[in-house]
């Protein structure tokens, strides 16, 4: 399993035990949000949502690697990439990608990602950019800044710090490479049903996001890095947005 295999973590399960807290501590935040939200209670929605996710993932990179780890990202986390990687994160993450949009259409029917033209009334450019402004941070927030940030802690903490618990325990690397796919794609998934509206929207979102989460985990515990994992989630999260766009801008009438 290459890097993923070799347990550099220092305390693998203080690094799951951290984890966990944040992904519960997270989860508890976007109740929050939501909570507030229904209430008119908070400004800045789509900026405060992801906001909720990413402070407490973040302190668990801070925690695992310069407190528990050897303060190196690239060697605590395989956080690096090598030119191979922007090959096979394409291809991770395009055929995911086809697989989440065969499922939207058996759960639901049809593709229910893609939005509508936005619709400018009056205003001029203020008014197009107050209309394009949550979709803008949304786009950056999707593609450039969260797949940084939860590769480091899902295929980063999470599968490394799976792997250094059963590595130590004599586990074969066989099956430590399957369990720490599988425990970090199964947590990656579990993460992105919070504040899911409907059991439709669940089951889309749910499935998605554990085909992504189990082809990157393959990907970074082949390569020891996630460099591919990185690009397979951009890729991922970009295809969307590159036809939400297209159909946000496209003139009405």
């Amino acid at each position: 399993m290459n890097e993923a295999s070799d347990p550099q973590t220092k305390r693998p399960v203080i690094w799951l035990l951290a984890a966990a807290v944040g992904v519960v501590l997270a989860a508890v935040l976007v109740g929050l949000v939501d909570a507030g939200a229904a209430r008119g209670a908070v400004p800045l929605l789509p900026v405060v949502g992801y906001l909720a996710v990413w402070i407490p993932l973040l302190a668990v990179i801070v925690l695992a690697v310069w407190r528990f780890g050897s303060g190196s990202l690239r060697r605590d986390l395989g956080f690096g990439f090598r030119p191979l990687d922007l090959f096979w994160g394409l291809v991770v993450g395009l055929l995911a990608r086809c697989v989440a949009v065969l499922i939207e259409v058996i759960v639901n029917g049809r593709v229910l990602s893609v939005g509508g033209p936005v619709v400018v009334s009056d205003g001029g450019p203020s008014g197009v950019w107050t209309m394009l402004a949550p979709l803008v941070w949304t786009t950056i927030a999707s593609v450039a800044i969260a797949p940084v940030i939860e590769e480091l802690f899902f295929r980063g903490v999470v599968l490394r710090g799976t792997a250094g618990v059963l590595v130590v325990r004599g586990v074969s690397a066989r099956t430590v490479r399957i369990a720490a796919v599988g425990v970090a794609g199964l947590a990656f998934a579990l993460v992105h049903l919070i504040g899911a509206g409907s059991p439709a929207e669940a089951i889309t979102v749910g499935c998605s996001t554990l085909v992504l989460g189990l082809g990157v985990g393959a990907l970074a515990a082949a390569t020891g890095r996630l460099g591919g994992a990185i690009i397979a989630h951009i890729v991922f999260n970009g295809s969307v947005f590159v036809v939400v766009w297209i159909s946000a801008l496209k003139p009405v009438g």
